[in-house]
């Protein structure tokens, strides 16, 4: 771990940081923004609401007790999801991304926002049964490498269902990763998360504040409205979270495929249409590094799918992946790129896994 450590130093300061410092004064910018935004517009507007509801009902008590509730819960809002945020992302990949991940592996193709992915084209997407059917596509970041001697294909993408019908569902959003297989597959093998689905925090958020806004308005901006506005909004929010989690696809493999790892069945399922293969497929090594990704990208739906000689992982998250850094840390902190660096190392440690596997016949 401590080897592990210094390595991303030496990248970040060597190769990383001499590419990002020029961006300091765009970070400070932006923060600055944000930081005016935030103590300006968060306490007007708990004060407007704490002087309205003291004419509602006169109570000054109350109405100062909302202003407060009111203004810290915007100021965690504003903090959280403010769009600086993603402006600031944004441009570090846009300008930097290309070159920094050049510092990890051989990267010989990287797009982004392209409407066709020459990365990983949809019809891979579709043998590898990972995925229900989709009329669209849309394409974040994309690249295409070798590492050690391995090939790798990552995309981040969001599939959609539309049939001009009923409106458009998102059928996938996240991170698909494909790698070449030194071992020959026969048969498909799919593992899945015991619990599919695309989760959104931004979602159950939006739902909180509608249900508590609307009941709080409802009651005339009352104490009992403040405390029946807030199981509202968390009866509201947690609707729309477990909602979100049960857009389920399709398994195209036939059987449910139990392994000797305890810990790993409590997880995952595996189906496979040969279940010889699939236990040589899945040695503890693969399953150990496979878990770790899904760990490292904080997912709550991973799938994998072995096919044509080849392995695609589909992470299943709302959030972006890569970033490059942190509004809210100078670029001279090394820990603004540690997300990014855990979030390469886990694809690369399988990549490594592959290389490894072919030279010892595992």
């Amino acid at each position: 771990m401590l080897e592990k450590q210094e390595s991303l130093y030496n990248i970040y300061f060597n190769d990383i940081y001499p590419k990002i410092e020029d961006i300091e004064i765009f970070r400070r910018q932006l923060l600055s923004k944000v930081l005016i935004q935030m103590c300006l517009f968060s306490p007007l507007f708990g004060i407007m609401l704490a002087v309205l509801a003291y004419y509602d009902n006169k109570n000054i008590i109350e109405a100062v007790f909302l202003g407060i509730f009111v203004t810290i819960f915007l100021m965690v809002v504003w903090f959280l999801a403010n769009p600086q945020k993603k402006i600031y992302t944004t441009k570090l990949k846009n300008d930097y991304f290309s070159a920094v991940i050049k510092a990890f592996a051989e990267i010989n193709l990287w797009q982004r926002n392209k409407a066709f992915s020459e990365v990983l084209p949809d019809n891979e997407l579709g043998e590898s049964g990972l995925f229900s059917k989709f009329t669209q596509r849309k394409n974040d970041d994309e690249f295409r490498g070798i590492y050690k001697g391995v090939g790798f294909c990552v995309s981040e993408s969001q599939l959609v269902w539309n049939d001009g019908f009923t409106r458009p569902n998102i059928v996938f959003k996240g991170l698909i990763i494909k790698f070449n297989s030194n071992k020959n597959i026969s048969q498909r093998t799919i593992i899945v998360t015991q619990r599919e689905g695309s989760p959104s925090l931004f979602k159950a958020l939006l739902g909180f504040v509608l249900g508590f806004v609307t009941l709080l308005i409802k009651m005339h901006f009352s104490l009992e409205g403040l405390i029946l506005g807030i199981i509202s909004g968390v009866i509201c929010a947690l609707f729309i979270y477990l909602y979100s989690n049960l857009g389920l696809t399709k398994k195209e493999s036939k059987s449910d495929i139990k392994l000797e790892s305890t810990d790993f069945a409590k997880h995952f399922k595996v189906f496979s249409e040969d279940e010889v293969e699939a236990r040589y497929l899945l040695t503890p090594s693969f399953i150990e590094k496979f878990t770790k990704l899904k760990n490292v990208m904080r997912a709550d739906t991973v799938k994998c799918s072995f096919y044509n000689n080849s392995i695609m992982i589909a992470i299943y998250s709302d959030k972006d992946f890569f970033e490059l850094g942190d509004l809210y840390k100078n670029v001279s902190d090394a820990s603004t790129v540690e997300k990014f660096y855990k979030e390469i190392s886990a694809i690369l440690d399988l990549v490594d896994y592959f290389n490894l596997d072919s030279k010892t016949g595992l």
